[in-house]
Parts: C-alpha cells; structure tokens; sequence
C-alpha cells in the first residue's frame, strides 16, 4: 500500500518507543523500520508501521542483543537468493535464540537492499557499522563480499559467511572474514574429480561469465 503523504511513524524497538515524522510514502512489507533511507527487516520487534524515513535518534542498541548487518539483493532477479539467504540466517537465529545458547544474548539482524549492486551494498555497509552492529554477514556477490571485507576489517568487525566462493575474500587481506562455503577453485577441482574420476570422461568444455565473476 503506498501513499504519498506525510505521517507520523511510532516504533515500539527493544522497549522504546519513539515517534517520527516522515515524508516519504508508506509501505507495507516485511521490514519493521528502516535504516540509511532503505527498509531494513528487524525480526522480533515490535512496531506499528513502516516507512521510508531514518531512525530517530531514540533507536539504540541493548547490550544483550548482538546485532548483524546484511546487504543482499531481496529485489530484482537475483532477489529470491537474496531473501532466502536471509530466511536462513533467521532460521539459524531463531534456533539460537530460543536454545538459549549465551545467557542472556539475543541474535538479531538488519537487512538492507542493494539489489546485487556492488557499490550500494559498500555504501549499505557503512551505513549498517554507522548504526552500531556487531558485525556483517550474508553479504551476497563476489565483488561487494571482497569490498566489504577490507571495510569490516579497517572497522575491526567481522564479515561472516559471504556468499561468494571468490579468492578475494580468502586473502590475507581478508583477515576477520570467516567463510562457510567452499572457494570456487574447490567447487572446480570436485567437480572435475567426478566428471574424470567417476563418469571416466576425458574431454571437458568450460562455460562461463564474461566479467570478474566467471573469470575466476
């Protein structure tokens, strides 16, 4: 539902509410607020509705919430990757959270939209660490998860679980990135171990992306 009028925003986050004025149009999604000017997904939150102003200065982080910040497309055609990787990390979440796994803490995550655009997941980055997190996960795309390594470790954060199986992020350079996917040289190497070593085929022919991504 979008509605081009100003309006009063109240948000009820982590126990306080806080009520801001907005000029942008309303919007009904599966976000809760939004951050940087983009809709950012606050699960287990309470609120009353979403728009596309900033946080007021009210929002603040608890110290027993642990709080993650993820840029990934969620529109667009790379959009349903992009949601289902960040229903995964929820699911991950929620099954921390309610295992009680560390007394007292709470997982949480806020997700922004770059729509699988390198330079606005960057700027997405910087706008998440601007507002407190604890660190970066589920970034999505080589060349943005490469970027954004070398701006979470200038801040001292981590980046956790890039999707992108690219070197870039596997170089010293990258010290505080913890990878959970295979690099696409070990996804090569098995592959071609069962074409060769299991189908018994001898001659290969090799497909790819003309950019960074499928150079590698």
């Amino acid at each position: 539902v979008v509605g081009p009028f100003s309006l009063a925003v109240t948000m009820t986050i982590n126990g306080t509410t806080s009520t801001t004025l907005c000029n942008q149009g309303m919007k009904q999604v599966w976000i809760s607020s939004c951050l940087g000017g983009k809709y950012v997904g606050l699960p287990h939150e309470t609120f009353f509705f979403a728009s596309g102003s900033c946080f007021s200065d009210a929002r603040a982080i608890q110290t027993l919430n642990l709080v993650f910040g993820q840029s990934a497309p969620f529109t667009g055609p790379y959009g349903g990757e992009g949601n289902a990787l960040r229903s995964g990390i929820l699911a991950a979440f929620d099954e921390f959270n309610q295992g009680g796994k560390i007394s007292g803490y709470t997982l949480r995550l806020w997700s922004l939209d770059d729509g699988n655009v390198a330079d606005t997941a960057t700027a997405n980055a910087w706008s998440l660490i601007s507002n407190g997190v604890h660190g970066l996960m589920g970034f999505y795309g080589s060349k943005a998860s490469i970027m954004v390594s070398s701006i979470a470790a200038s801040q001292g954060l981590g980046l956790f679980g890039p999707y992108t199986g690219t070197i870039g992020v596997r170089l010293s350079a990258s010290t505080g990135t913890i990878n959970l996917r295979a690099s696409y040289a070990d996804e090569i190497n098995a592959m071609v171990q069962f074409i060769v070593g299991t189908m018994g085929l001898r001659r290969i022919s090799i497909f790819y992306q003309n950019d960074s991504f499928g150079m590698q």
